[in-house]
């Protein structure tokens, strides 16, 4: 440029070259935030969804549960043997009370001693009585209240499947059964006392209990037949498999139990398939 001139700027120049200036931050101000909200977008975009839950299914399992722990089990526990023979000493027969002074036998004090210690070895022991007279049901015999009932429908139910189960023994009151005892005696007391018997002894105490041991004391005990079938031909008949099968499923629907399973030693008598003992459905389910 010539020394000596001067060059003038127009005001509109100057005002044009501010304004640029003043642009630029603007500029990447705004394309700062473009970028941040493009990245937003690509970041929500790609983020897995929350999957809720379906409220009707956890309710449904919410109520399952409930049901699962609320509802009272129906099935019957699978008892052995020596579970079924456990059960019946130990459950507390209702209206009963347990004989402690063991009862007349012979009116001989040796000689029943003499049978009583040969009654322990076998596993007899005392039972218990009723406090109130039982009640009589089919054919005079007699029975605890409690144990009526449930034996007329045992009764009625197998005759809908075309069996008949009939009633040979129940409670026996210690009388009974000390006539019972000594009409199958086959030695005087007197030579039992001696102990020279004991072999007759044994032999009677292998199907009769002397009086204050017998489990038809209780008046929850009942001996039957299948019409006129009993004692051990009972287990060839159908009433027998029809109320053993599934470990005594039947039996148990209506609250009974045998009382001396085959199996087991050391109960007393010689274990009887044709006995059985109420102690109510409650005490036999799970």
């Amino acid at each position: 440029m010539p020394t000596g001139i001067v060059r003038v700027i127009e005001p509109q120049q100057l005002h044009r070259k501010s304004i640029k200036k003043k642009r630029r931050p603007y500029v990447m101000f705004l394309f700062i935030c473009l970028v941040g909200i493009a990245g937003y977008l690509l970041v929500i975009s790609i983020k897995p969804k929350k999957v809720e839950p379906n409220s009707r299914a956890v309710q449904s399992s919410q109520v399952s549960v409930s049901q699962a722990t609320t509802t009272p089990k129906n099935t019957f526990k699978q008892f052995t043997n020596e579970e079924f023979v456990s059960l019946y000493s130990s459950f507390a027969y209702p209206n009963t009370v347990d004989i402690v002074t063991p009862p007349v036998i012979t009116n001989n004090p040796e000689a029943d001693i003499r049978i009583r210690q040969l009654a322990d070895v076998r596993g007899y022991r005392l039972r218990s009585v009723p406090i109130v007279r039982p009640v009589q049901i089919n054919d005079g015999f007699l029975l605890q209240q409690k144990a009526s009932q449930p034996l007329q429908d045992l009764i009625t139910a197998a005759k809908a499947e075309n069996l008949q189960i009939t009633i040979t023994a129940a409670f026996r009151s210690i009388d009974e059964q000390r006539s019972l005892f000594n009409a199958r005696l086959s030695v005087l007391p007197a030579v039992i006392a001696t102990g020279t018997a004991d072999a007759a002894v044994i032999e009677t105490l292998k199907t009769t209990a002397p009086p204050g041991y017998s489990r038809h004391h209780n008046g929850f005990t009942i001996d039957i037949a299948c019409g006129n079938v009993g004692l051990y031909a009972f287990l060839d008949t159908p009433c027998f498999k029809w109320l053993s099968k599934d470990n005594f499923k039947i039996a148990k629907e209506f609250g009974w139990i045998p009382s001396y399973p085959g199996g087991i030693n050391s109960t007393g008598p010689e274990p009887e398939p044709w006995e059985y003992v109420w102690v109510g459905r409650d005490a036999l389910l799970e």
